[in-house]
Protein backbone atom coordinates (compact mmCIF):
# COMPACT_ATOMS: atom_id res chain seq x y z
CA UNK A 1 0.00 0.00 0.00
CA UNK A 2 2.81 2.22 0.56
CA UNK A 3 4.38 2.01 -2.43
CA UNK A 4 0.48 2.28 -4.10
CA UNK A 5 0.21 5.62 -2.36
CA UNK A 6 3.61 7.02 -3.43
CA UNK A 7 3.13 5.86 -7.24
CA UNK A 8 -0.19 8.26 -7.03
CA UNK A 9 1.23 10.94 -4.98
CA UNK A 10 4.22 11.14 -7.22
CA UNK A 11 1.60 11.78 -10.09
CA UNK A 12 0.13 14.57 -8.80
CA UNK A 13 3.24 16.61 -9.07
CA UNK A 14 4.21 15.05 -12.29
CA UNK A 15 0.78 16.19 -14.09
CA UNK A 16 0.87 18.97 -12.62
CA UNK A 17 4.68 19.63 -13.92
CA UNK A 18 3.72 18.76 -17.54
CA UNK A 19 0.91 21.21 -17.52
CA UNK A 20 3.12 23.73 -16.35
CA UNK A 21 5.61 23.00 -19.19
CA UNK A 22 2.41 23.06 -21.95
CA UNK A 23 1.90 26.21 -20.82
CA UNK A 24 5.16 27.40 -21.24
CA UNK A 25 6.85 27.72 -17.62
CA UNK A 26 10.51 27.67 -18.01
CA UNK A 27 12.35 24.31 -17.27
CA UNK A 28 13.68 26.20 -14.52
CA UNK A 29 10.41 26.67 -12.89
CA UNK A 30 9.35 23.10 -12.80
CA UNK A 31 10.81 21.30 -9.86
CA UNK A 32 9.04 24.23 -7.63
CA UNK A 33 5.95 23.02 -9.46
CA UNK A 34 6.59 19.74 -8.86
CA UNK A 35 7.22 20.57 -5.21
CA UNK A 36 4.14 22.79 -4.61
CA UNK A 37 1.84 20.13 -6.27
CA UNK A 38 3.47 17.30 -4.39
CA UNK A 39 0.94 15.68 -1.33
CA UNK A 40 3.43 15.94 1.68
CA UNK A 41 2.94 13.49 4.05
CA UNK A 42 3.22 15.21 7.62
CA UNK A 43 2.92 12.36 10.41
CA UNK A 44 -0.04 10.35 9.41
CA UNK A 45 -1.55 12.93 7.88
CA UNK A 46 -1.46 14.10 4.14
CA UNK A 47 -1.60 17.80 2.74
CA UNK A 48 -1.62 18.93 -0.60
CA UNK A 49 -2.92 21.62 -3.23
CA UNK A 50 -4.32 19.26 -5.21
CA UNK A 51 -5.20 16.28 -3.24
CA UNK A 52 -3.67 12.68 -2.80
CA UNK A 53 -3.97 9.41 -1.09
CA UNK A 54 -3.44 8.14 2.22
CA UNK A 55 -4.53 4.82 3.28
CA UNK A 56 -4.53 5.10 7.74
CA UNK A 57 -5.18 8.64 8.23
CA UNK A 58 -5.95 12.31 7.05
CA UNK A 59 -5.96 13.84 3.82
CA UNK A 60 -6.27 18.20 3.42
CA UNK A 61 -6.53 19.67 -0.12
CA UNK A 62 -6.91 23.21 -1.06
CA UNK A 63 -8.43 22.03 -4.21
CA UNK A 64 -9.11 18.30 -4.49
CA UNK A 65 -8.93 16.78 -7.43
CA UNK A 66 -8.89 12.96 -6.42
CA UNK A 67 -8.59 12.55 -2.72
CA UNK A 68 -8.03 8.65 -1.06
CA UNK A 69 -8.03 8.39 2.49
CA UNK A 70 -8.36 5.68 4.87
CA UNK A 71 -9.46 8.34 7.73
CA UNK A 72 -10.88 11.87 6.56
CA UNK A 73 -10.71 13.44 3.10
CA UNK A 74 -11.34 17.41 3.49
CA UNK A 75 -11.24 19.74 0.39
CA UNK A 76 -11.22 23.23 2.05
CA UNK A 77 -11.88 25.08 -1.07
CA UNK A 78 -12.61 25.19 -4.66
CA UNK A 79 -13.54 22.40 -6.67
CA UNK A 80 -13.35 18.21 -5.43
CA UNK A 81 -14.00 15.93 -7.90
CA UNK A 82 -13.46 12.84 -6.20
CA UNK A 83 -13.44 12.10 -2.41
CA UNK A 84 -13.60 8.29 -0.95
CA UNK A 85 -13.34 8.27 2.93
CA UNK A 86 -13.63 5.52 5.42
CA UNK A 87 -13.78 8.47 7.50
CA UNK A 88 -15.15 11.38 6.45
CA UNK A 89 -15.70 13.69 3.27
CA UNK A 90 -16.41 17.16 3.55
CA UNK A 91 -15.92 19.62 1.03
CA UNK A 92 -16.29 23.35 1.93
CA UNK A 93 -16.98 26.56 0.08
CA UNK A 94 -17.22 24.75 -3.24
CA UNK A 95 -17.83 22.19 -6.05
CA UNK A 96 -18.30 18.66 -5.08
CA UNK A 97 -18.88 16.08 -7.67
CA UNK A 98 -18.76 12.88 -5.63
CA UNK A 99 -18.54 11.84 -2.22
CA UNK A 100 -18.06 8.59 -0.65
CA UNK A 101 -17.74 8.10 3.15
CA UNK A 102 -17.60 5.66 6.14
CA UNK A 103 -18.22 8.09 8.13
CA UNK A 104 -20.40 11.62 7.10
CA UNK A 105 -20.35 13.08 3.65
CA UNK A 106 -20.58 16.99 4.32
CA UNK A 107 -20.76 19.75 1.43
CA UNK A 108 -20.56 23.58 3.06
CA UNK A 109 -21.32 26.16 0.59
CA UNK A 110 -21.28 25.08 -2.55
CA UNK A 111 -23.68 22.48 -5.14
CA UNK A 112 -23.14 18.77 -4.20
CA UNK A 113 -23.95 16.43 -6.67
CA UNK A 114 -23.49 13.01 -5.44
CA UNK A 115 -22.66 12.25 -1.53
CA UNK A 116 -23.14 8.43 -0.20
CA UNK A 117 -22.17 8.13 3.66
CA UNK A 118 -22.11 5.62 6.05
CA UNK A 119 -23.15 8.05 8.81
CA UNK A 120 -24.84 11.49 7.74
CA UNK A 121 -25.20 13.01 4.28
CA UNK A 122 -24.67 17.14 4.90
CA UNK A 123 -25.37 20.06 2.37
CA UNK A 124 -25.56 23.22 4.29
CA UNK A 125 -25.91 26.45 2.05
CA UNK A 126 -26.46 24.84 -1.95
CA UNK A 127 -27.43 22.31 -4.25
CA UNK A 128 -27.50 18.87 -3.49
CA UNK A 129 -28.56 16.76 -6.22
CA UNK A 130 -28.32 13.56 -4.45
CA UNK A 131 -27.87 11.97 -0.96
CA UNK A 132 -27.59 8.83 0.25
CA UNK A 133 -26.91 7.65 3.84
CA UNK A 134 -27.23 5.02 6.12
CA UNK A 135 -28.05 7.15 9.11
CA UNK A 136 -29.50 11.29 8.54
CA UNK A 137 -29.33 13.18 5.76
CA UNK A 138 -29.67 16.94 6.13
CA UNK A 139 -30.15 19.81 3.46
CA UNK A 140 -29.77 23.25 4.96
CA UNK A 141 -30.79 26.48 3.20
CA UNK A 142 -31.04 25.35 -0.33
CA UNK A 143 -32.42 22.63 -2.77
CA UNK A 144 -32.33 19.33 -2.30
CA UNK A 145 -33.70 16.67 -5.52
CA UNK A 146 -33.16 13.57 -3.88
CA UNK A 147 -32.62 12.16 -0.16
CA UNK A 148 -32.38 8.20 0.57
CA UNK A 149 -31.64 7.95 4.03
CA UNK A 150 -31.59 4.85 6.97
CA UNK A 151 -32.84 7.05 9.38
CA UNK A 152 -34.12 11.33 8.82
CA UNK A 153 -34.11 12.96 5.87
CA UNK A 154 -34.51 16.95 6.49
CA UNK A 155 -34.90 19.51 4.33
CA UNK A 156 -34.27 23.24 5.82
CA UNK A 157 -35.44 26.25 4.04
CA UNK A 158 -35.30 25.16 0.80
CA UNK A 159 -36.83 22.94 -1.72
CA UNK A 160 -37.04 19.24 -1.35
CA UNK A 161 -38.11 16.84 -4.56
CA UNK A 162 -37.91 13.65 -3.04
CA UNK A 163 -37.06 12.25 0.26
CA UNK A 164 -37.05 8.85 1.62
CA UNK A 165 -36.37 8.10 5.23
CA UNK A 166 -35.74 4.57 7.18
CA UNK A 167 -37.89 7.11 10.26
CA UNK A 168 -38.93 10.19 9.28
CA UNK A 169 -39.25 12.60 6.61
CA UNK A 170 -39.32 16.65 7.47
CA UNK A 171 -39.23 19.44 5.59
CA UNK A 172 -38.60 22.71 7.42
CA UNK A 173 -39.83 26.20 5.69
CA UNK A 174 -40.34 25.13 1.72
CA UNK A 175 -41.62 23.21 -0.52
CA UNK A 176 -41.57 19.77 -0.82
CA UNK A 177 -42.57 17.53 -3.76
CA UNK A 178 -42.85 13.61 -1.94
CA UNK A 179 -42.13 12.62 1.75
CA UNK A 180 -41.89 8.95 2.35
CA UNK A 181 -40.94 7.73 5.87
CA UNK A 182 -41.50 4.14 7.41
CA UNK A 183 -42.32 6.57 10.52
CA UNK A 184 -43.41 10.13 10.22
CA UNK A 185 -43.64 13.01 7.20
CA UNK A 186 -44.08 16.63 8.11
CA UNK A 187 -43.83 20.25 6.67
CA UNK A 188 -43.52 22.53 8.82
CA UNK A 189 -44.37 26.21 6.69
CA UNK A 190 -44.65 25.63 3.30
CA UNK A 191 -46.18 23.34 0.62
CA UNK A 192 -45.89 20.14 0.55
CA UNK A 193 -47.28 17.62 -2.38
CA UNK A 194 -47.72 14.20 -1.14
CA UNK A 195 -47.06 13.07 2.42
CA UNK A 196 -46.66 9.31 2.90
CA UNK A 197 -45.40 8.01 6.17
CA UNK A 198 -46.29 4.69 8.14
CA UNK A 199 -47.55 6.49 11.25
CA UNK A 200 -48.15 10.92 11.13
CA UNK A 201 -48.13 12.99 8.35
CA UNK A 202 -48.55 16.49 9.09
CA UNK A 203 -48.72 20.05 7.55
CA UNK A 204 -47.57 23.07 10.55
CA UNK A 205 -48.79 25.77 8.16
CA UNK A 206 -49.21 25.89 4.62
CA UNK A 207 -50.99 23.32 2.33
CA UNK A 208 -50.62 19.42 1.84
CA UNK A 209 -52.17 17.97 -1.28
CA UNK A 210 -51.94 14.32 -0.63
CA UNK A 211 -51.29 12.64 2.84
CA UNK A 212 -51.46 8.89 3.26
CA UNK A 213 -50.71 7.81 6.83
CA UNK A 214 -52.79 6.55 9.65
CA UNK A 215 -52.37 10.07 11.52
CA UNK A 216 -52.87 12.80 9.28
CA UNK A 217 -53.71 16.38 9.11
CA UNK A 218 -53.02 19.84 10.38
CA UNK A 219 -51.31 20.62 13.61
CA UNK A 220 -48.44 23.08 14.92
CA UNK A 221 -47.70 20.67 17.88
CA UNK A 222 -47.46 17.58 16.07
CA UNK A 223 -44.85 18.84 13.26
CA UNK A 224 -42.98 20.18 16.37
CA UNK A 225 -43.07 16.65 17.96
CA UNK A 226 -41.86 15.14 14.87
CA UNK A 227 -39.32 17.29 14.29
CA UNK A 228 -37.98 16.33 17.89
Amino acid sequence: MKKWENLINFSFGLVAASVAYVMGIGLAYLPFVFLAAYPWKIGNDVYSLFGGANATGNVYSLVSIWQFAGNNAVCLSGLSLYQKAGGNAVCVIGLSFYQKAGGDAVCVIGLSFYQKAGEDAVCVVGFSLYQKADNDIICMFGISLYQKAGGSAVCVIGLSLYQKAGEDAVCVIGFSVWLDAEESAACLIGLSGVQKARSDAYMGLGIALWQDAPNSGYSWTKVRDIMG
